[in-house]
């Protein structure tokens, strides 16, 4: 399986798609089904360390861009609120022939 990491799935012929043996998906989908729950506890504390911020700081500054995946890991941080989204989701997040593997968190 191939996949194509963009923000403007919808620019994709799904014609054009099948011919290369690809699927396009948003970042913020694809992470949230490829990250496991080490995997983004790790990357929060180590973005927390580099901004001498906190963890549940960074968590919630990336749900106003990523909100498929901090929704998936929302578990790990319960105290936080999220943040307005910091603009729309895009029409279209996925497609191709290609399924995303189910969530490995």
């Amino acid at each position: 399986m191939r996949f194509l990491i963009t923000e403007d799935v919808d620019d994709f012929d799904p014609r054009d798609l099948d011919a290369a043996g690809a699927s396009a998906v948003t970042a913020d989908l694809f992470m949230s089904h490829q990250w496991t729950e080490d995997a983004y506890r790790n990357g929060i504390e180590l973005l927390a360390t580099t901004a001498k911020s906190t963890p549940e700081r960074i968590h919630q500054a990336l749900e106003r861009l990523h909100p498929h995946l901090t929704t998936a890991f929302d578990d790990l941080y319960p105290e936080i609120t999220p943040d307005a989204l910091a603009h729309a989701a895009p029409a279209v997040e996925y497609r191709g022939r290609h399924r995303l593997p189910p969530a490995s968190h």
